[in-house]
């Protein structure tokens, strides 16, 4: 795995020095601005981009990771985020019943949760 654009690009090589796999890293905050299907994946809500990955995959979805992963078995494309909207209920949930409430750390998760972190890419079957 090699990393380029000060870790917003990662590019995996397979046995012969060809690319397998392509992800961009950066998410929202980062310096690269992906686009796929003419919808820029970062600034994009994650679940209207989840549906267009899911029409154009036209087939088997991995969804084991519980909405924070999402593998789309026929275009090779991979989209991950570090929160979703049910992890941030249970923190809420946590933060009231220990009597403490943190507004800042609920609305960066949700930002989190409303966008995809990283997107990839890669060859058949990868």
């Amino acid at each position: 795995r090699h990393f380029f654009y000060d870790n917003d690009l990662a590019i995996d090589y397979d046995e012969n020095d060809s690319v397998e796999f392509i992800e961009f890293l950066g998410g929202i905050e980062g310096t690269l601005h992906p686009v796929i299907y003419g919808k820029p994946v970062f600034e994009s809500n994650a679940d209207e981009l989840f549906e267009i990955l899911k029409q154009h995959n036209n087939g088997k979805i991995d969804d084991s990771e519980n909405g924070y992963s999402y593998s789309f078995i026929e275009t090779s494309v991979g989209i991950y985020r570090t929160s979703t909207h049910e992890s941030i209920q249970h923190d809420i949930e946590d933060m009231k019943a220990d009597g403490v409430y943190d507004q800042e750390y609920v609305d960066e998760e949700l930002k989190k949760a409303n966008h995809w972190a990283t997107i990839g890419i890669g060859k058949k079957n990868y």
